[in-house]
């Protein structure tokens, strides 16, 4: 049985960023890369699509362009969720009585501010400790 590949490890004061539910009132601390989570959130979902873009684009040579996007825009969403959802992000926040945090989009949310925070950690080696991760996660997943 294969075994779930580690995350990429953070700082504590990213963990803190990427495990409490965002406060859009709080001012973001310029001295800390990781203080805004809406940004790490933005940042994080261009890069972790890149990055599956690359290994889709890889893994699908002699595909055309349209056959690439259809599996691209079929699957990507559902790998953020299930990512979030296998490592029990969501159970380590308290979410406000508003906010389900039990949703596809809440997921997405925790995968990409996680993923923004690991651009911010490691900058140009990000993307290269992204895409060691996530062809780990896609072989855990059965998805080779």
């Amino acid at each position: 049985m294969a075994t779930l590949p580690h995350a990429p490890q953070l700082p504590a004061e990213a963990l803190r960023e990427v495990f409490l539910y965002p406060d859009p009132n709080r001012p973001a601390d310029q001295r800390n890369p990781f203080s805004d989570a809406q940004r790490l959130a933005f940042l994080g979902q261009k890069m972790a699509e890149t990055v599956y873009l690359c290994i889709v684009g890889d893994r699908m040579r002699g595909k055309d362009a349209a056959q690439i996007q259809a599996y691209f825009n079929r699957t990507f969403l559902r790998f953020a969720e299930r990512t979030a959802r296998t490592y029990q992000w969501g159970r380590h926040i308290r979410y406000p009585q508003n906010v389900n945090g039990n949703c596809p989009q809440e997921d997405h949310r925790l995968f990409f501010t996680y993923v923004g925070a690991i651009s911010a950690q490691y900058h140009g080696d990000a993307f290269s400790r992204l895409q060691e991760w996530m062809i780990a996660l896609l072989q855990f997943y059965g998805a080779d």
